[in-house]
């Protein structure tokens, strides 16, 4: 018996190495396989700029930098893909780009679904083994597809030197590397995506309209009510049930109005109140009847609409994502004015912004003190554009209009008479004169500013102009920010100061000296371009796009090119507007 079983051991430790051997000689193909395919990814990670020419979003320097560094963290292996076939990942890949679609990011740049495509069609293992470069390719296109939309969802698709620099604090010192790769390899990617988003209420509110009006489209999108007359109260007609129609779709008539009315074809007053709403969740006049205005903006494309959410969920990326309060916060196409302070506004107000030709710019910053019975010094460009032509027809303008023009070469500045000087050089830097608007009832800032030193030389101002915060479009500036109730926002700002009551603000004012007022805690500004939002009503609201902006963030964006890309473009003027003109001219 024990002999027997002795036979057997010795059996069995004889069949071992003949059963590693052959274990081994069967496992060839795949080591070479696997060793082909490591050669093949180190070789990709050395000089990837063949794999990833498939997107311009992977041409980033920093982008090809974060692909690398995520192999580091796993010591040059494969993420997603093997010889012996796919991995498990790849279905958590998947469901990211649903998370990007989500968010208003198109995972088409980022060469994601077209990868995807090419994992799903490669079928037969033996296949892969004779590819193990186009493999390790595709290895690095899905990595380098993951890296560069989770750094947009995180920051936005415009480059870090395109945006306020107070938006880019701390960037540099958050890792991106390494929580990515732990996501992908525990199949957390969305998880981590979402975690990277905004948090703001304000965004995410945004984010649902947006998977409604895609829902919306899928079901057909909006009834068109078409061109013709005016629709007002008492009228009936196959154009007053499209607009009935219409209104429902968009939630402005409810159910229960729209049932109230048996004829359709009716203009009855529900219908007047829901397209007042409408016209208000548009930035129109709330008068109840179909004009021009309020047909055009209801038969937009659904699709433009969509569009137009994207691209404010891109802008609520470039911010940070903690606001402090109290923040005073200006949204230029809706030319209004709100101070939050413990989640709430305090303060609203209207306001008028720059022009079209003189653009309020979008910024950051704080506002430090406050002035009170300001003087003006003009801009060179007002100077070129408006003052200048108005002396050589009178050489009195300035003095009727309490302008002094004053020398600034001397320690201290000289006031000179109008003949001593030459206006032919007022562009250049080496100009050595200023002009000055003494404070009074014609100044154009008014009585009081608030001043946030930044780059742009704008800030926020009183003005005797008040008949122009009535118009519904009131972009009319030269650039600043002129306020409807500015005696209001200094009450608000000086409550810690010994000058701050309303009082003491008006007998500064009346006494009508200069006089600064340094604020004992700097208030944040944003100054933003908000086209689309949900109010605190939970309506939607839309804005026209004033400056354009929307138009050149969305072709950008679309294009792929966004280096270079200027949030606030330099507007031209003077001599270098000629010049410019000029050589389109040509």
């Amino acid at each position: 018996m024990r002999q027997g079983r002795l036979l057997w051991f010795l059996a069995l430790v004889l069949a071992v190495p003949t059963v590693v051997a052959l274990l081994w000689w069967a496992s060839g193909p795949a080591r070479r396989a696997q060793s082909a395919y490591q050669h093949a990814l180190d070789s990709t990670l050395v000089s990837p700029r063949r794999a990833l020419r498939a997107s311009r979003r992977f041409a980033d320097p920093a982008v090809v930098g974060l692909v690398r560094a995520i192999y580091r963290h796993r010591h040059g292996r494969a993420l997603w893909l093997k010889p012996s076939g796919v991995q498990h990942r790849i279905a958590a890949l998947r469901k990211a780009t649903e998370l990007l679609r989500a968010h208003g990011i198109d995972p088409e740049p980022y060469g994601l679904p077209a990868a995807l495509d090419l994992v799903d069609g490669r079928s037969e293992p033996n296949e892969l083994l004779k590819r193990p470069s186009k493999l390790a390719a595709l290895e690095v296109r899905l990595t380098a597809g993951l890296a560069a939309s989770g750094r947009d969802l995180l920051w936005g698709r415009l480059p870090p030197g395109a945006l306020d620099d107070d938006w880019r604090q701390g960037r540099d010192s958050l890792p991106l590397a390494g929580p990515l790769e732990r996501a992908a390899s525990r199949g957390a990617i969305v998880r981590q995506l979402d975690a990277w988003t905004p948090h703001h209420p304000e965004y995410q509110a945004l984010r649902k309209e947006l998977a409604l009006l895609r829902a919306t489209k899928r079901a057909g999108g909006w009834t068109k009510i078409g061109a013709g007359p005016e629709l007002r109260l008492g009228m009936r007609g196959a154009r007053v049930a499209l607009l009935r129609k219409r209104l429902a779709e968009s939630g402005d008539l409810g159910e229960a109005q729209n049932a109230a009315e048996p004829d359709p074809g009716s203009f009855d007053r529900s219908l007047a109140s829901a397209l007042k709403r409408a016209q208000l969740r548009h930035g129109l006049e709330p008068s109840g009847r179909l004009e021009h205005a309020s047909r055009a903006a209801l038969d937009r494309p659904i699709a433009d609409r969509i569009r137009q959410l994207e691209l404010n969920l891109e802008r609520w990326r470039w911010l940070p994502r903690t606001r402090g309060e109290p923040r005073i916060e200006v949204n230029l196409p809706d030319f209004t004015f709100a101070m939050w302070d413990s989640g709430r506004a305090v303060l609203r107000m209207r306001v008028v912004i720059g022009s079209k030709t003189h653009p309020t710019p979008i910024f950051s910053d704080s506002i430090t003190y406050i002035e009170m019975n300001p003087t003006w010094r003009l801009p060179k460009r007002i100077l070129v554009e408006e003052v200048i032509p108005e002396i050589e027809k009178d050489t009195t303008y300035l003095s009727l209009n309490h302008m002094r023009i004053l020398f600034t070469k001397k320690r201290k500045p000289v006031e000179v008479p109008v003949a001593g000087v030459d206006w032919s050089a007022v562009e250049a830097d080496s100009f050595p004169y200023l002009v000055v608007q003494d404070a009074g009832a014609d100044n154009p800032l008014g009585r009081i500013k608030f001043m946030c030193p930044n780059e742009y030389d704008v800030y926020l101002h009183d003005t005797p102009s008040q008949g122009q915060f009535h118009a519904g479009a009131r972009d009319r500036s030269h650039g600043c920010v002129r306020l409807e109730r500015p005696l209001d926002l200094a009450e608000r700002l000086l409550q810690e100061h010994p000058s701050g009551s309303r009082d003491s603000i008006e007998a500064i004012l009346a006494a009508g000296l200069w006089r600064r007022l340094r604020l004992k805690k700097h208030v944040p500004l944003d100054v933003l371009y908000w086209t689309a939002w949900v109010d605190s009503a939970g309506a939607l609201q839309f804005r026209d796009d004033v400056y354009g902006l929307d138009r050149r963030l969305d072709a950008a964006l679309r294009s792929g090119r966004t280096r270079g890309f200027e949030i606030n473009p330099e507007v031209l003027w003077g001599e270098k507007k000629l010049a410019a003109d000029a050589a389109e001219e040509r």
